[in-house]
């Protein structure tokens, strides 16, 4: 049974042996105000960095500063889906302590009652604290949604379905477009992260990737990156899984077809 929250906090650390750049802690407090929003505190600060030098922590794509901190409001669907979330969520017991390999979270809040512990169901908690710092990034505008784009061309046309994936709204939005004219739409939420995590599941090859938009008949994928990876050329079976080409280009061709 559900029950709506009135307040939520989440505290949740890379696991002891990510190493810095990489380690980190979050913690987003929130309370839900009368249009059902989210009043959002949000900081994420980075671990262990002291004896890094400002080259190496570069050389891994990040800044001598990515601690980050932001108060503002997120939709309301981000409150539907905590709410959700907690129905299903039972705590491990008190005192539990995580092991050097297992990224650490803890939730604690009131709805009809006051909940506090680490969940049991930490790798949904997870997902989810992954998705609502994405949320606030884009809120904040210091990043912008993801967009994906499949290009299905043959000789006697194309398929194009642009989507983009919003995250701030937690909602995702499709453009089709065929020679027949474009059509506007939408996905379901729940769609996103299987066929995310499949995308990147694919061994990509920037160097055999075109740099505009493909005119030869082929498959191919943009994935915000500019550039275009073709199925099969630059987009290609990862190690050890030799059904990923198929797999992905009957889920891409499923959703032109959704």
């Amino acid at each position: 049974m559900e029950h709506a929250i009135r307040s939520v906090t989440i505290h949740y650390q890379t696991a002891d042996i990510i190493p810095a750049p990489y380690s980190h802690h979050i913690s987003f407090t929130a309370t839900v105000n009368s249009k059902q929003e989210l009043q959002t505190s949000f900081r994420i600060e980075y671990l262990d960095r002291e004896e890094l030098t400002e080259e190496e922590i570069e050389s891994e794509g990040f800044t001598g500063d990515d601690d980050f901190a932001w108060e503002g409001t997120l939709a309301p669907a981000w409150t539907a889906q905590i709410t959700r979330l907690l129905s299903r969520t039972d705590y491990h017991r008190a005192g539990r302590q995580p092991a050097e390999s297992e990224n650490w979270i803890t939730v604690e809040g009131e709805a009809d009652s006051v909940f506090s512990g680490s969940p049991r169901n930490h790798e949904e908690w997870e997902y989810l604290s992954q998705e609502l710092m994405q949320a606030v990034y884009e809120t904040a505008r210091l990043e912008a949604p993801l967009r994906i784009t499949y290009l299905k061309l043959e000789k006697d046309g194309s398929d194009r379905l642009d989507i983009s994936v919003l995250f701030a709204t937690r909602s995702i939005e499709t453009l089709l477009s065929r020679p027949a004219g474009k059509k506007n739409g939408t996905l379901n939420w729940d769609t996103l992260n299987p066929v995310l995590k499949l995308i990147y599941t694919g061994d990509f090859l920037p160097e055999k990737a075109i740099q505009r938009e493909p005119r030869q008949p082929g498959r191919y994928l943009e994935i915000g990156d500019g550039l275009w990876y073709e199925l099969g050329v630059s987009l290609v079976n990862p190690p050890g899984n030799h059904r990923f080409l198929s797999h992905i280009e009957k889920t891409l061709d499923g959703l032109l077809n959704n």
